[in-house]
Order: C-alpha cells, then structure tokens, then sequence
C-alpha cells in the first residue's frame, strides 16, 4: 500500500473502487479511455466516469493453493451501466478484446499514482444483460502462451541442413552445465545440424545465445578431438544470436551420424565470460525475461527490470536455492514439440512441488516457497481456499492417504539419451503398514555427476 494513499485513508477520507479500460480495437484503432465506478466522483485529471450498479465489482481472489500446483489465471467481472448502449456498439463493432484494464482503490483527492492497484489484466470478453453490461477481465497471459524459445529454424537460412523436419521447429536453448563424462561419456545433449555442404560448411547448432564453453563433441559416441576436427562459432544468423558447433570437411561425419555435446551455458547477462548461470530461479526468470517477455535478444541479454516480475519475491526464491546450493541444467527447445512459455513455467513447478508462482495485483508474477522448517512466514500468497475445496482438509484419525512411505527423485536428464541419469531414493517410513509411492522427476536438475 503506497504512503500517500494510506496516509489519506488514515485522515478519513473514503475509497471507491474503481474499473479503467483503454480500449483499442482491431488493427490498434484506439476506442478512447473508459472509467466506472459506484458513484459520481470528480479526479483530479477530469473525464466522465460512467456508473457500476451495487454489486457489480466480483470479488477477486489472488494467491495459490497448496494442493495444485499450477499458475493460475486469475479472473473477475464488472458489471458497467450503459443505457444508451454506446458501449455495446463499440464492443460489436470493434471487438476490443485485449484491451489494458485496472481496478484500483480511488481516494478522488489523489491523483492516478497514488490510487491502490488491486486488478491489472486485460479485457476478455462480455455479456450484454439489458442496459448493463458485464465485462469480464482476466490477467494477460498472452505471452505465456506464445511458443518458447520464439525462434525457428528456417529454411531460407538454413537450407542445406540434412534434416528438413527441423524447419519451422524451435531452436534450443540450453542453460546450465550439461557433463556427461562421469556418466556414459557419449554427450549429454544433442546437436541439431543446419548445414552439410562442402562449400558452405559443416555446422551443428548447440543453442541460442551464447554457451560459455563447448566442452566435448561426439560422433555416435565417440569424442573428437578439438581444433582438428571441431571449432566453437558464436554469431548472429536469420536475425539471432546462436552458438555453432563447426566441423572442418575433412573429419565431417556422415549425415545420419549423431552428434552430441557437453557444454557449460552463458553467464548471468548471457555473456561467456563469468561462469555459467546455475541458479534454477534465475535460469526460470531469464527465460521468462529474455524469451518470453521481451522479443528475441540478437546479442546479449537485457538486464533492465521488467514490470512484469516481481523483483522481491525473485529475489528472495533466488537466495533461497542458493543457500542449498540448487543447480539446473536445462534445455528448451530443439524438438518437434514447440513449449509454450506457461508450458516451461509449469515444467519448473512440477519439478520443484514446494515453489508457488503466481499472479499480483500489479499484473506481475510472484514466487514463494514453501518452507516446511519456516515457523513464521512473512508470504500470506499461499492459500488454501484458492484451489482447494474445504472438504479436501477434513482430517480423520489414521487417514494416511497424505502419508508417502517411498519417494523417489529422478534427476540429471539427459537430452541426448531421453533418460534421467540418476536418481534419489528415500524410504524414511518404509515401515508404515500402507505402502504408498511418489515419484517426483525434476528436468530442473543438475546435468553432472559432481558440483565441483
């Protein structure tokens, strides 16, 4: 709550709340700004304020359950009075879907800034119910459900590649530190060639960005040597900025050869100086900073704040996995299947149960962690009247369907032989008469054997 909205409230002075929409229409024709609200009120900064009959502002819930673990949208309705219907034929004619929305606590005194956010969102759809009119207004995920990592191989770019089914499909991107060679030795991810041509050159693309360090390639398992045989290459090719493996002609592997890797993936801004970025949180958050959020980075990464995360929560999640010293290896991408960006969100959440993402009031996503050791924590995001009916709390005596006797952790996956490599067993109440089993795979993990 910001200090001269509280300070009026304090001094008496009443709050109405308030419904703002800047309605645009198809091919970005501008409606004009709308405002609604219970009553008649003059603002500081003018304009006509149309009228919200009793009960019209649905109640909004915000937050995330503890049972299902998913990023939910969050949703309410407005219900608008518009006799003359001149909102109904705006919304006819020009179909604003999309369009910016807000709720906000409005003490008429202050100006805009200083009102109390409580909904950003935008406009979904509507019904029309007599001389009213019901607005419904969700929070713009719109992003979320774009593919991820945006670019795709083209043909006109990368037209001698000699597999053609890669075209149109997502290039990948790779973070972390992927190291097999405690493992099996063969490469733990797998490269994607995009050019076979003796003129051209022998390339393999390893992921977007820029990796710190290509450590090993393989040739159907079977290490090259470096220099000799294979070159790094980081440059910007169709528009995007990509890390090469190069292969000189006169040690070219065939064209059905399986090429894999080990590499170590770009630092905190994206560069390959630094070491690489290891944090799960932070691998999370640029993704969705650098890839979802913002348009494809030809060069490095932009590190300037995005209103659409929220920094406190990040922050502290982030700090969190870096006293347990939590390490991701991760690819996104490189495959026929293209992920959406609430794809990868829930990805992360299903391979750490005990993290919440959410959406806030400003229209930001928050993160909070679930700390069973916390006998005071500061977060009241984690609710259990959100996605949990009541009747799913009552306890009975000797109820142990809560009660796992074994879990098992999958771990360490590996692109190259879709597998997980390892994984953790715990049987710390094998003893209970009712045996019950989970099996919890985090792609979220580390990609070596070793954190030194």
């Amino acid at each position: 709550m910001n200090a001269a909205y509280l300070q009026a409230r304090r001094s008496g002075l009443a709050a109405v709340p308030m419904l703002s929409i800047s309605l645009q229409g198809k091919h970005a024709l501008d409606l004009g700004f709308r405002r609604w609200a219970p009553e008649s009120i003059a603002l500081p900064s003018g304009g006509s304020i149309g009228l919200v009959p009793p009960g019209g502002f649905e109640r909004i819930t915000f937050g995330c359950g503890i049972k299902q673990n998913v990023l939910g949208t969050v949703e309410t309705s407005v219900r608008v009075n518009d006799p003359l219907n001149l909102l109904r034929l705006q919304l006819d004619a020009y179909d604003p879907r999309g369009s910016a929305a807000a709720i906000d606590w409005v003490v008429p005194d202050l100006v805009d800034n200083d009102w109390e956010r409580i909904f950003t969102g935008i406009l979904a759809d509507w019904t029309f119910k007599g001389d009213d009119v019901d607005l419904r207004l969700k929070t713009d995920e719109a992003s979320l459900q774009a593919a991820v990592p945006k670019p795709i191989f083209n043909k006109s770019v990368w037209g001698t590649a000699t597999d053609p089914s890669i075209w149109a499909t997502s290039q990948p991107l790779v973070m972390g530190i992927h190291d097999n060679f405690a493992v099996t030795a063969r490469g733990m991810l797998t490269a994607i060639n995009v050019r076979y041509d003796d003129n051209l050159g022998h390339w393999w693309c390893g992921s977007l960005g820029r990796l710190r360090l290509v450590k090993r390639v393989y040739f159907d398992g079977t290490e090259q040597p470096e220099t000799s045989v294979w070159t790094t290459r980081r440059g910007v090719y169709g528009g995007v900025m990509q890390t090469f493996i190069v292969v000189t002609s006169a040690f070219r592997p065939d064209k059905d050869a399986v090429v894999t890797f080990d590499c170590e993936g770009p630092s905190d801004d994206g560069d390959e100086a630094g070491p690489a970025l290891l944090n799960p949180i932070l691998q999370l958050r640029t993704v969705l900073e650098q890839y979802v959020f913002r348009d494809r980075p030809a060069q490095l990464w932009d590190l300037t704040p995005i209103s659409l995360i929220d920094d406190t929560s990040w922050d502290a999640a982030a700090n969190y996995f870096d006293l347990f010293e939590y390490e991701s290896a991760i690819r996104i991408g490189g495959d026929r299947d293209r992920p959406t960006g609430m794809d990868v969100v829930q990805s992360f959440l299903d391979s750490y149960p005990w993290v919440r993402i959410f959406w806030l009031p400003s229209g930001a996503l928050g993160i909070c962690i679930i700390n069973p050791n916390d006998a005071d924590p500061s977060s009241d995001w984690v609710r259990v009247d959100v996605t949990t009916k009541p009747e799913d709390f009552v306890y009975e005596p000797g109820d142990r369907k809560e009660i796992f006797t074994h879990v098992e952790h999958p771990y360490m996956y590996s692109v190259a032989e879709q597998k997980f490599m390892a994984m953790i067993e715990a049987h710390d109440v094998a003893a209970a008469a009712e045996k019950l089993k989970v099996s919890i795979a985090n792609r979220w993990s580390q990609g070596r054997f070793t954190n030194f």
